[in-house]
């Protein structure tokens, strides 16, 4: 396998003045930058458990407690004596100037105790509010009062400003259909593919079924809905993707393509470096979680799980199954570009840890054409040619030639770049002349143009045009486009 190349512009990293160039500087610099990640995610971290809930609902429910323990209303004087009496448990003197101190503690002790009280029954009333489904049957202009008085109480257990991952807890769980349902659906979907006397074996067996085994299959599948958000998120990515021994390109990928007619410029550099730009700044919103929380109709929260692993995710192929490796945010700082063979590493950060602008990586991009086009005859280039086209093979046989040839010396350094990767990017040399030939180049390439195990691949052609190949096992489809939408509305 090709070694990856650097690729690196002049204009985009100054010269460091000696002070700066220390070992202690630049340590203490890594420290800061550390410290403030952690801080955020941290913070990201309590938020998100808070919600509905908030910090100033936090303040307030402090404060209404403070005002029933100091108040002389009649009203307050059962629990003010109560709350007094818990305090006695306290070795705090009840002389004047310890009297505040006990307020104090009082006062926040029983104001998250009641805070976490309100928090679960928010999020409770949240999760049953959410399984109503009348909604989706009524046009907007046309609702009925329940859906109406619905969308109120939706709107008043609701947090404002919910941040990526905050409703996460506050979701249904998927529900678990009915037995007998399920039987019935499924024999009413055979019953156009199969004779009469197939119909009637299947119906025979299905009556044993549900007598026998279903009842113990469905309690186990009751007791797993109980314990997981989803019960059969793990067991569809597993059966349905990851068990699957067919080659990805055609079975499991998906595509996606630009704009129809339009397009920003000619140049096919400028539009690269503009939507690698643009991605990591996606990137950067989704790990800061400033992206907001998908609402239907600002009201009705959408899980956003799946976003998690929109970068850095590879399929790593195995004998009898693969595995979703995701690497972490620290290491999946760079992109894989592919010119003719040749891949290149490109770091997408500058020394003060900020994105390259779409200028800089217009730069980059015009320096990885020059330098494959010069090496395109070398033994680097014709070594990495079609080295993307074992993704695109079986799975058990490309898993032992991963085990067998890619995991040692200079060819495992350089698949872990390539794994690690946020996104692959290739630099085509072809124009379609149309959509249905772009259509047909973005499913699959010439074989060895796309790192089909890659989480996102985009193409961009030498006409300016691009588009996505994607790997569907990690997230639907939406999710990607929802990155689509956000490049195509910067751009």
């Amino acid at each position: 396998m090709a070694e990856a190349r650097s690729a690196v512009g002049e204009p985009i990293v100054p010269e460091l003045d000696e002070d700066e160039a220390s070992s202690y500087l630049a340590a203490l610099k890594e420290f800061r930058r550390s410290t403030i990640r952690r801080f955020f995610r941290t913070r990201n971290q309590i938020k998100n458990g808070m919600w509905p809930t908030s910090w100033w609902n936090l303040g307030v429910t402090v404060a209404l407690v403070s005002m029933v323990i100091v108040s002389d209303l009649d009203i307050f004087k059962c629990i003010n004596r109560r709350l007094w009496a818990f305090g006695e448990y306290f070795y705090i003197s009840n002389t004047p100037q310890y009297l505040y101190v006990k307020v104090v503690i009082l006062s926040w002790l029983f104001g998250i105790f009641f805070f976490i009280i309100v928090l679960y029954v928010r999020r409770y009333l949240l999760r049953l509010l959410l399984a109503y489904k009348g909604w989706l049957y009524e046009p907007p202009a046309k609702q009925s009062w329940i859906t109406l008085l619905w969308g109120a109480c939706m709107r008043l257990v609701t947090g404002s400003s919910p941040s990526t991952y905050s409703c996460q807890q506050s979701l249904p769980r998927m529900p678990v259909p009915c037995l007998r349902a399920t039987i019935r659906k499924f024999m009413k979907s055979i019953k156009p593919l199969v004779s009469q006397e197939e119909y009637d074996q299947f119906k025979k067996e299905g009556l044993e079924f549900e007598q026998k085994v279903a009842p113990k299959l469905q309690n186990f599948l009751h007791l797993k809905s109980w314990w997981s958000q989803n019960y059969v998120t793990d067991w569809w990515e597993k059966y349905v993707y990851l068990m699957n021994r067919s080659p990805v390109h055609i079975n499991c990928n998906y595509y996606g393509l630009d704009n129809f007619k339009w397009k920003p410029t000619t140049f096919q550099c400028a539009r690269a470096g503009a939507i690698t730009h643009m991605i990591m700044c996606f990137k950067r919103i989704l790990e800061r979680e400033q992206l907001p929380a998908m609402r239907i109709r600002n009201t009705i929260s959408v899980c956003m799980s799946q976003y998690e692993r929109a970068f850095g995710t590879t399929r790593v192929p195995g004998e009898e199954i693969d595995e979703l490796v995701q690497a972490h945010s620290s290491q999946s700082k760079h992109i894989i570009v592919l010119r003719k063979g040749i891949y290149y590493k490109v770091d997408m950060m500058d020394k003060e840890g900020q994105l390259l602008s779409p200028k800089a990586m217009e730069g980059i991009m015009e320096w990885i054409i020059k330098d494959a086009d010069t090496h395109q005859d070398s033994e680097t280039a014709k070594a990495g040619e079609h080295i993307a086209s074992l993704t695109g093979l079986k799975r058990a046989d490309w898993a032992k030639i991963r085990q067998e040839h890619l995991l040692e010396g200079v060819n495992k350094e350089t698949l872990e770049k390539v794994e690690k990767a946020a996104f692959m990017v290739n630099l085509e040399t072809i124009s379609p002349e149309d959509i249905e030939q772009r259509s047909n180049y973005m499913l699959g390439g010439s074989g060895s143009s796309f790192w089909f195990d890659k989480s996102i691949s985009l193409c961009f052609f030498a006409d300016a045009r691009y588009g996505f190949n994607a790997e569907h096992s990690w997230a639907d489809a939406p999710v990607v486009a929802h990155i689509q939408e956000y490049c195509m509305t910067e751009e």
